[in-house]
């Protein structure tokens, strides 16, 4: 589950100069058979200051150490040029210049929040293969990453990592709805669907740590002897 935050930094697809996108056009119309030119597009639309890591094709596994890595380092180059074969992902939050992205599940749920923020239909949007993550740029404060269970969203924002553009693990080819600039918003501003959870209140569930998981499956005699989960959380498939 992203983030991931050790990989290995010399690795590099066994053919780089293949096309990661079909030579054909996505649903959206965009028609990038070299992602590289896609990452020209979207530096453009969000800015240098937008902290964007590459992905292995078909997959949400970076090729590129990141958590650690200054942002400078990403402007090279060399690292750029892995892009040639690569899917977009961007660190989010305080990395890129407060970048968040609304990650809904449900596609009615996703609607329903634009009813509560019709004016966030303008803003970049990304369909996914069960949903849609919704780009916004925050103005002052706002809340840590965490997951409104019950609604089945997810807000990412610091130390999340989130797929802009290329092909999901099941062949999804991630389309772009609305292809516009994040909307700058302040959170206090962002109205809520009756009876949801709302970001940074106590009830909403952020993600604890792998020693927080060991500790809480020790109490909960989910462990057995000579055994410990491999990662926390468990991957769920998200998109």
């Amino acid at each position: 589950m992203l983030p991931i935050e050790k990989v290995e930094d010399d690795f590099v697809e066994e053919n780089p100069d293949s096309p990661f996108i079909p030579a054909k056009p996505t649903p959206d119309g965009i028609d990038y058979l070299d992602p590289r030119q896609a990452l020209d597009f979207f530096t453009n639309m969000l800015g240098e200051e937008t902290y964007f890591v590459p992905l292995q094709p078909g997959s949400k596994r970076p090729i590129r150490s990141y958590v650690k890595r200054p942002i400078e380092s990403t402007r090279r180059e060399a690292y750029k040029d892995v892009f040639h074969a690569a899917g977009i992902a961007v660190y989010l939050g305080e990395k890129s210049n407060n970048l968040v992205a609304i990650d809904f599940d449900i596609a009615g749920n996703f609607d329903e929040f634009l009813k509560c923020n019709p004016a966030l239909a303008d803003t970049l949007t990304v369909k996914t293969s069960r949903g849609f993550h919704l780009w916004i740029r925050m103005e002052g404060p706002y809340p840590d990453s965490c997951d409104l269970k019950a609604q089945k969203v997810e807000w990412r924002a610091n130390k999340r990592l989130t797929t802009l553009f290329g092909q999901h693990e099941n062949g999804w080819i991630y389309e772009h709805p609305v292809l516009k600039p994040p909307m700058v918003v302040k959170f206090s501003d962002l109205n809520w669907p009756d009876g949801w959870q709302i970001p940074g209140e106590a009830s909403v569930i952020e993600r604890p740590g792998r020693i927080a998981c060991l500790i809480t499956s020790m109490m909960n005699g989910r462990l057995k002897r000579g055994t410990v989960p491999m990662e926390y959380p468990p991957k769920s498939g998200k998109t």
